[in-house]
């Protein structure tokens, strides 16, 4: 995007003025300046709508990116990244065999599970997991316990703020632009909800069955189910 020097435009602005008490400059030639102060405030502001909806779009593929991964591993090895319980023996010291539970837990699966990924030649490096839209936070796999009140799923993708995963990421009308393009476009059902966690609430993130687009503030993270 190439920005304007408005104070350039100002300053030819007044110019004009100080040349009209000299020369006589009509009100409409300065009416002219001043539509264009306007046009290039506009396309300042509508350029970081721009912006915003790379963002999003580029948060959607990230999404995509990782379901894929997973759903292709699960598909090869029948069991999860992270909790596969054959990995040690297939790629040795390199990867932490899981306990085979299906389950991703916490901990130990969690972190594997990019390792694993990766030794399956599904992802090319261990930060592929990591979310660079809006400064996310490191997506972390692992399964939906009771912390995740609106999560059905067995195993989840968690993301969240770059400082806390469990602080909030976006605005709520930007998550549920996300949440219709993927999901059902609502904040508590489907596969696409938040948690309630760190400083991300129901008031700050939801309305009713929906999201609080009346909310200016940051107010959700991202719980997208895998399975």
């Amino acid at each position: 995007m190439q920005f304007v020097n408005l104070g350039l435009v100002f300053d030819e602005y007044f110019f004009l003025i100080d040349m009209q008490n000299k020369n006589a400059f009509s009100l409409i030639e300065i009416a002219m300046v001043l539509l264009i102060v306007v046009l290039l405030i506009a396309g300042f502001t509508g350029g970081l709508k721009l912006t915003e909806k790379a963002e999003i779009s580029r948060m959607i593929k990230e999404i995509n990116y990782v379901e894929t991964a997973y759903n292709s591993f699960v598909a090869v090895y029948g069991q999860p990244p992270g909790d596969f319980s054959r990995a040690a023996d297939i790629w040795g010291a390199t990867v932490t065999s899981g306990n085979g539970d299906i389950e991703v837990d916490s901990g130990t699966e969690s972190t594997q599970a990019a390792l694993h990924l990766k030794a399956a030649g599904l992802i090319k490096n261990d930060d592929d997991l990591a979310i660079q839209a809006f400064n996310a936070s490191e997506v972390i796999i692992y399964n939906a316990s009771n912390d995740f009140i609106y999560a059905d799923a067995v195993n989840l993708l968690h993301i969240g703020a770059a400082d806390n995963i469990d602080n909030a990421l976006l605005l709520p009308y930007q998550q549920e632009i996300i949440d219709i393009k993927i999901d059902d476009g609502l904040s508590q059902t489907g596969v696409m909800s938040y948690k309630v966690a760190g400083n991300v609430t129901d008031v700050t993130c939801s309305s009713g069955s929906g999201y609080d687009l009346d909310g200016i503030a940051v107010g959700c993270n991202i719980v997208y189910e895998l399975d």
